[in-house]
């Protein structure tokens, strides 16, 4: 998720690079 680390665990890393 863009907005941040995701509650789903799934995207947490995609997240964290994207945030």
């Amino acid at each position: 998720d863009i907005v941040g680390p995701s509650a789903t665990g799934g995207n947490a890393l995609v997240a964290t690079i994207t945030r």
